[in-house]
């Protein structure tokens, strides 16, 4: 699963990035607050990533604890790995203005997939 991040505060035009940003968070959401595994995160988010309504546009937050760089510095698959999800966390977060937004997201995506 690939989750694309957007690196500046600004706010994104482009309709495609926007969603993608608006997925990822909902889905690090998913992931980090209720714990799904990859394959829930991806069966909770079909339906409402096919869902063509506008999505409001969140406001990135302006700098991050940790990024991609900081991940590509792992010499093991260890490290490797508990860099993503200190990633992860710090992400998530980082979009702490947005975290009520994306959590009735998170949650009406787990209804509509029946897991909530």
């Amino acid at each position: 699963m690939t989750w694309t991040l957007p690196s500046s505060s600004e706010r994104w035009t482009e309709s495609s990035d926007h969603r993608r940003s608006l997925f990822g968070m909902r889905n690090l959401c998913h992931r980090l607050e209720h714990g799904l595994d990859p394959q829930a995160v991806l069966a909770a988010s079909q339906r409402l990533t096919a869902d063509k309504r506008e999505w409001p546009y969140l406001t990135a937050p302006k700098s991050y604890a940790i990024t991609v760089v900081d991940v590509m510095k792992a010499s093991t698959v260890q490290e490797h790995v508990a860099l993503v999800r200190q990633w992860a966390e710090a992400t998530w977060e980082a979009w702490s203005d947005e975290h009520a937004t994306v959590r009735g997201w998170a949650d009406e995506a787990l209804r509509a997939a029946g897991r909530a």
